[in-house]
């Protein structure tokens, strides 16, 4: 079985600035931000944030995690489209990242989060192709 965390990691992708008017952070923990897109409440700014976002193609998920980097900076390493996905992400999170991260020095945290949640996705790939295969044997 496939953990449901699994299809919300993304490719490492640099976030320069992650204090800005379009994001509140939700959870924050030493090295990791969860962060919700704040709802425009004046309905002229909504549209026209949301005509933006169709015609230059970047219409982001509301949820997104971000691992904090040394130089301030940030990486977003995963999003989801409801509260309850991101919650899966983070716990995974927290229960695989947070404590090796600890013991590691500043300079190789980033080499150990992004092989990590990579491999972590490899691995979830391998384990659907090996479901798939032997759905497939059976189903022959």
């Amino acid at each position: 079985m496939t953990d449901p965390a699994f299809n919300l990691f993304t490719l490492p992708t640099n976030v320069d600035n992650y204090i800005t008017p379009f994001w509140t952070t939700v959870k924050e923990e030493k090295y990791f931000l969860l962060q919700r897109t704040k709802t425009q409440k004046n309905t002229i700014m909504r549209s026209v944030l949301g005509t933006l976002q169709n015609v230059l193609d970047t219409k982001q998920a509301p949820y997104r995690i971000l691992y904090q980097r040394v130089g301030g900076n940030c990486l977003q390493i995963a999003c989801a489209a409801t509260e309850k996905q991101a919650d899966l992400a983070w716990r995974w999170i927290n229960e695989n990242l947070q404590i090796p991260l600890e013991a590691l020095e500043d300079t190789e945290r980033e080499d150990f989060v992004i092989p990590a949640q990579t491999t972590y996705q490899q691995m979830k790939r391998y384990e659907m192709h090996q479901e798939a295969s032997v759905r497939h044997l059976i189903f022959q």
